[in-house]
């Protein structure tokens, strides 16, 4: 078995039988380190106390950057996602300068995807005892 650096959060595993006549891709989705799940719920309670200040813009960088961390990684097949229209909606309404209501929608959109995230692994865990 041999594992390439992940490439976009993705590992391309490549595995070969004993007689090396079958050779197997399998391409696995990285998760998150602890530290790295520990940075993106910083960025949202950050996030929150901007927007508790009215730094809009501000908390819209640090949301902008734990959307991008988390990435795909919170999508299951029992969940039915609407947040990427939601984030459509943000980006629109902060090009619009309604920096306030983009922020809002975006910390709505962080937290949903994290607790997703955290549910997800939580399950998984839980298969995984049994």
């Amino acid at each position: 078995m041999c594992t390439i650096p992940p490439v976009n959060d993705y590992y391309v595993v490549g595995y070969q039988d004993e007689q090396q006549a079958a050779q197997f891709v399998t391409i696995v989705r990285a998760e998150l380190l602890p530290k790295e799940l520990e940075h993106i719920i910083t960025l949202l309670k950050q996030g929150k106390v901007l927007i508790d200040q009215k730094n809009y813009q501000q908390s819209i960088n640090l949301f902008d950057q734990g959307i991008k961390q988390l990435g795909d990684r919170y999508i299951s097949d029992q969940l039915d996602d609407d947040t990427e229209t939601k984030l459509t909606l943000a980006n629109v309404e902060q090009q619009r300068g309604n920096i306030e209501q983009a922020a809002h929608i975006k910390y709505r959109i962080l937290d949903s995807r994290l607790q997703e995230y955290i549910n997800l692994q939580r399950s998984k865990t839980q298969k995984a005892k049994f």
